[in-house]
């Protein structure tokens, strides 16, 4: 969220778009997504199939209340250690399950969007600012930092080349 491509937003180069919400993504609802489109046909038929989707119910919203509580605790690195003990919460895995529930955004979860573009700014900026820091750590080094040439600033992850397998190892 926040990248370009040849100048145009990521989730505007086709006719449909779309955005995780989920844990651990730059904007987060705890879970979720947003579907983007620019033709009228096609947000016709989202609008109709999102109008028969079931709303959280008490309990279900209860659970995310808890779950956006423990994450926002324990999202800080040097409290990331707590969470990782148990096992069971998985973290750090893509969990894919085809059978999630399809729900309406809570107004809970939209709370916790109110000023989402500013806090996309700031992350986007710090991670502008990492790449460029990384970039000038490894400018010393034998390993090659491999940049797209257009945004470089957007990456997420910083990829680099190692010259041998041993100084990879």
């Amino acid at each position: 969220m926040g990248a370009r491509r040849g100048g145009k937003k990521a989730g505007t180069l086709g006719d449909v778009g779309f955005f995780s919400l989920g844990r651990g993504k730059v904007v987060s609802a705890v879970e979720g997504g947003v579907i983007l489109t620019n033709r009228e046909d096609i947000a016709q038929r989202i609008d109709e199939r999102l109008g028969r989707v079931t709303r959280y119910g008490v309990l279900n919203g209860t659970v995310l209340l808890l779950y956006a509580i423990g994450l926002w605790l324990f999202i800080h690195p040097r409290l990331y250690w707590f969470p990782r003990l148990f096992r069971f919460l998985r973290l750090g895995e893509t969990i894919y399950d085809p059978t999630f529930p399809i729900r309406r955004m809570s107004s809970f979860q939209a709370g916790m969007m109110n000023g989402w573009e500013r806090r996309l700014v700031r992350l986007q900026k710090q991670r502008a600012g990492n790449v460029r820091h990384w970039i000038r750590t490894f400018d010393r080094t034998a390993f090659t930092p491999i940049l797209p040439e257009e945004a470089p600033e957007d990456l997420i992850r910083f990829p680099v080349l190692a010259p041998s397998r041993d100084l990879r190892e």
